[in-house]
């Protein structure tokens, strides 16, 4: 749900929120399923794509670095 309000924060062009919201739902998927988990690697691309938006491209790039990391080791 953290993620998803997130996205809609991030289309509202209300970008504070949506990072608060976005980042706290990165954590709490990756307490609960780990970090080698597709639902971690979604999370690390909404955060990736937020902060595209915020023009915050080294950190964007980490992100989505580690989104395709996450999802080649579990997808091949």
């Amino acid at each position: 749900i953290l993620n998803s309000l997130g996205a809609v924060c991030r289309r509202q062009r209300r970008l504070d929120e949506s990072e608060s919201l976005t980042r706290e739902g990165l954590a709490i998927r990756q307490r609960l399923f780990g970090p080698d988990n597709l639902e971690v690697a979604d999370s690390l691309r909404n955060l990736a794509i937020l902060l595209t938006d915020q023009g915050r491209r080294d950190e964007a790039e980490e992100a989505g670095r580690a989104m395709l990391s996450t999802r080649r080791r579990l997808l091949g």
